[in-house]
């Protein structure tokens, strides 16, 4: 099996990913996963959903690609 993660801005793009692509892909051999992306991280908690900022956005993803540099990854954000 072949793991795509999808950063997605929130919790109606993770359902989407989940109800609506997961089914459809897993059938062709691949997994979907989709992983909100971190509006704020604090010692304690970290906050997802709702991105405001390219710039955080760009770091999150950074970091994702370079954590999973054998798989894919995609975007999903709505405008």
């Amino acid at each position: 099996m072949k793991n795509v993660y999808i950063y997605c801005e929130g919790p109606a793009e993770e359902s989407f990913i989940n109800e609506a692509l997961h089914p459809c892909f897993i059938n062709v051999g691949i997994v979907v996963r989709p992983i909100i992306c971190e509006t704020k991280r604090t010692a304690a908690k970290k906050y997802k959903g709702g991105a405001s900022d390219y710039g955080k956005i760009k770091r999150e993803l950074a970091m994702l690609c370079k954590s999973h540099k054998n798989e894919c990854t995609a975007t999903m954000f709505d405008c």
